[in-house]
């Protein structure tokens, strides 16, 4: 049961990424043309009017100026885009996790006594895989470690 998941999370991952390539060189083709194209125009043709003289070199720096100053904003809502595409999976992960119904097993306080931490015969399992079964323990402060085999329930502990 936990592969099936595994492997789902790791094809939604892969299906995410590739939107997320794809979205990301476009938006970049995109804002690259508009702010391109006219640039290239302007130097083309402002530039073939200045050396005949139909217009002034500052009527041709002022116009390349404005056309910087008007296409700059708008290319730059394509880097806006692809960060809120790469935003998008990360916020719907997070609302996920706000959305899950509380756990209302172990409802039991968890009570410290001059430092120590006394467990009594814990049952823990995980997608129908038992983690612990009645486990104890008890842990003084300054005096535990806990070792053991990968997928063993330290962390679980």
């Amino acid at each position: 049961m936990g592969w099936k998941r595994f492997h789902n999370h790791v094809d939604e991952y892969y299906d995410v990424s590739i939107n997320y390539t794809k979205t990301s060189s476009l938006s970049s083709s995109v804002g690259s043309l508009i702010f391109g194209v006219p640039t290239v125009l302007l130097i083309g043709f402002g530039g073939y009017m200045v050396m005949d003289n139909a217009i002034s070199i500052i009527t041709f720096t002022a116009f390349l100026s404005y056309v910087t100053i008007f296409f700059s904003p708008i290319s730059q809502l394509s880097i806006i885009w692809t960060s809120y595409k790469s935003a998008v999976p990360a916020f719907n992960r997070i609302k996920e996790i706000f959305d899950m119904d509380k756990n209302t097993n172990g409802s039991q306080e968890l009570i410290i006594k001059q430092g120590v931490i006394k467990l009594e015969n814990i049952d823990f399992s995980y997608d129908e895989r038992n983690i612990l079964k009645g486990f104890n323990a008890q842990f003084k402060k300054g005096l535990n470690y806990i070792i053991g085999e990968n997928c063993a329930g330290k962390s679980t502990i």
